[in-house]
C-alpha cells in the first residue's frame, strides 16, 4: 500500500507556491505522504502519462488542496479537479487562498468550503492539524515564519503580474474600441485579432504612428489604467494636439514603450 496523498491543485503561474507548500508538507511529516503537484518533476516523472497520473492522485488523495487567487479561480482546471475531489466522501477539500483573495470572497460553490489564507500562521497551524490527523500522526511544528516570508515575496510577484495583465487587457480594449490609426495622412480603425499581436507591434516598432481618440472616452477608469502603465515604465501615452470634430474634442497621441515594457510582457504571457 502506498503513501497517503495530497492533492494541490494550481495553475501553472502559480506553481513556486504549490511546490513550496508541497515541500513544507513533506518535510514537516517527514515523508510519510505524498504531495501531488503537477507542475513538480518528482509528482510526474520523465515518460509518465501525465494525464494518467493526475487522475489516479485525485482518485486517490485523502485532502485536496486548492491554491486560490483572483486570477486562478476563474481557470477551467482548477474548477475541474476542485470538482473531482467535491464528489469523493472520504476527500476533504481546502480551498488555500492568497495574494488578497479572502475565503469568503470565493465564488460559488467554491465558498461552500472552510478555507483559509496562507500567510496566516493560525490558519497554517490549522492546516497541519487537520494533515495530521488525516496521517494518524503527531502534528509537526515547522518554521511556520520563514515560511510565510516566503510565501508573501510569491504573493508581491502574483500581485505585480496579475496587475500588470489586467490593465494590459483594460488599455488593448481601449485601443480597439475607441481609437484610430493615422495612417497615409488618413484614419483607419485598429485591426488585430489577438492582444499579444498588438504588443509585438509595439515591442517591434521603434517609432507608431499617431493615434486618435475622442476626449470624452478619456474617462477616470482609462485614465488610472494610463496611470498604472506609465508608473510602472511600462508604456506612455503622450498626447500632442486635439482636434475638434462632429464628435466633439480628439486628442492625438503617440504609444511610447518604456524600460520595463519587455519584463511586463513576459509576465502577460505567463499569464
Amino acid at each position: 500500500m502506498g503513501k497517503p496523498i495530497i492533492f494541490i491543485s494550481h495553475t501553472h503561474e502559480e506553481k513556486e507556491l504549490a511546490i513550496s507548500l508541497k515541500n513544507l508538507i513533506e518535510e514537516s511529516f517527514l515523508g510519510i505522504t505524498e504531495v501531488f503537484v503537477s507542475s513538480d518533476s518528482d509528482s510526474i516523472k520523465l515518460g509518465s502519462k501525465w494525464l494518467d497520473c493526475i487522475t489516479y492522485s485525485l482518485s486517490n488523495c485523502v485532502i485536496e488542496l486548492l491554491i486560490c487567487s483572483s486570477n486562478s479561480i476563474s481557470k477551467p482546471w482548477i474548477n475541474f479537479e476542485a470538482g473531482a475531489g467535491w464528489i469523493r466522501k472520504s476527500c476533504k477539500v481546502i480551498p488555500i487562498c492568497h495574494s488578497g483573495l479572502l475565503p469568503e470572497s470565493l465564488p460559488l460553490p467554491l465558498n461552500l468550503l472552510q478555507g483559509m489564507v496562507i500567510s496566516e500562521e493560525s490558519n497554517l497551524q490549522e492546516l497541519f492539524n487537520i494533515i495530521s490527523i488525516e496521517l494518524k500522526c503527531k502534528r509537526p511544528s515547522p518554521d511556520y515564519k520563514s515560511f510565510i516570508l516566503t510565501i508573501r515575496d510569491l504573493e508581491k510577484k502574483y500581485t505585480y503580474g496579475y496587475n500588470i495583465k489586467t490593465n494590459l487587457d483594460k488599455f488593448l480594449d481601449f485601443i480597439r474600441k475607441y481609437c484610430s490609426i493615422e495612417v497615409n495622412d488618413g484614419l483607419g480603425k485598429i485591426k488585430f485579432d489577438k492582444n499579444i499581436a498588438f504588443l509585438d507591434l509595439i515591442k517591434n516598432s521603434a517609432n507608431l504612428p499617431r493615434f486618435l481618440v475622442n476626449s470624452d472616452c478619456l474617462d477616470a477608469s482609462i485614465n488610472d489604467c494610463l496611470n498604472f502603465l506609465d508608473n510602472q515604465k511600462i508604456l506612455q501615452i503622450k498626447f500632442n494636439g486635439s482636434i475638434f470634430g462632429p464628435d466633439g474634442y480628439s486628442k492625438y497621441f503617440f504609444i511610447k514603450k518604456l524600460e520595463h515594457f519587455d519584463e511586463s510582457l513576459k509576465f502577460y504571457l505567463d499569464e
